[in-house]
């Protein structure tokens, strides 16, 4: 459970890293969620932690119970955390309410859990019991000491050039392409290399 503000939250999180190079893009980031910095929805958070190669914080919460958004938008006001999610995690929010089975799937049993996992490693650490925004905190710092980001083959390519766009399109994954555009002004909002792909997407006609 978490405390905060006099409300008390069931709350798991679990850190993730994605382990690929390359990412087949079949969502697109939700536009209008209410959280900036943590993204609703497992498959998509994945689909970004492994475009990026960041590790997943993934918040298990149950849109049912009051608080998750006072929860979430606390956190994300903390300027530490905001920047360690802008620059070397992924958020991501599980509401268990719609999947639970992504719960079951990682042996989540408790809501009230901290696991600090890297796929490509060992276990870094667990925390059960009443937590906080503070207690967040400290696990992605130490957390943070031993992540080694490796950004996927196309998150890559775009950063040189948009011809990789080019070649989706040749390949028929037009769909991929534009998730790729959009993917890329996530983590790298207001770059040249933004601006490239957006304009590279229109002259191909793709959807903004």
């Amino acid at each position: 459970m978490n405390r905060r503000g006099g409300q008390i939250i069931a709350v798991s999180l679990l850190f993730l890293t994605a382990g690929m190079t390359m990412v087949v893009l079949a969502l697109s980031p939700e536009k209008d969620h209410q959280h900036r910095l943590f993204i609703r929805g497992h498959q998509l958070g994945s689909g970004l932690a492994g475009f990026s190669g960041r590790p997943m914080v993934l918040v298990f919460g149950d849109s049912r119970i009051p608080g998750w958004d006072d929860f979430l938008n606390s956190c994300e006001a903390d300027a530490t955390i905001a920047q360690l999610l802008k620059t070397t995690f992924v958020g991501v929010f599980v509401d268990i309410a719609t999947e639970g089975e992504v719960a079951d799937s990682n042996g989540i049993g408790k809501e009230s859990t901290i696991i600090i996992k890297d796929l490509r490693g060992p276990l870094l650490g667990i925390l059960e019991g009443n937590f906080t925004c503070e207690d967040l905190l400290a696990s992605l710092d130490m957390a943070s000491r031993h992540v080694a980001i490796e950004r996927s083959s196309l998150y890559s390519a775009l950063l040189r050039s948009t011809t990789i766009l080019d070649r989706l399109v040749e390949e028929g994954r037009a769909g991929d392409a534009e998730n790729a555009v959009r993917w890329l002004e996530h983590f790298e909002p207001g770059t040249e290399a933004v601006r490239e792909a957006k304009g590279k997407a229109r002259a191909l006609g793709l959807a903004p």
